[in-house]
């Protein structure tokens, strides 16, 4: 949705990452834990998707990311989505 790119990335990015991480503990107390991210096939289907935005989500910044998806307003939307699907 248009205007929302921020809240998508966050939830894609940051969401996956801080389960993970606070999660660390008790999978580590398992002998047998794993964990299992599901991505998407956008990060394979969606053309023109920005480097520097995925490099962007990597580094924690989401307004950098979000910059660099949105300024081509019309593909915002989808290239935020698959900038923060390829990042995690």
């Amino acid at each position: 949705t248009p205007g929302k790119e921020k809240i998508s990335a966050q939830v894609n990015v940051r969401g996956v990452h801080d389960l993970r991480v606070g999660w660390r503990a008790a999978l580590a107390a398992s002998a047998n834990s794993k964990v299992v991210v599901f991505g998407s096939k956008s990060t394979t289907t969606t053309p023109g998707v920005p480097n520097s935005a995925v490099k962007a989500f990597l580094a924690g910044d989401m307004d950098k990311g979000v910059s660099h998806t949105t300024r081509i307003s019309q593909a915002g939307p989808p290239f935020t989505y698959a900038a923060s699907k390829i990042a995690v």
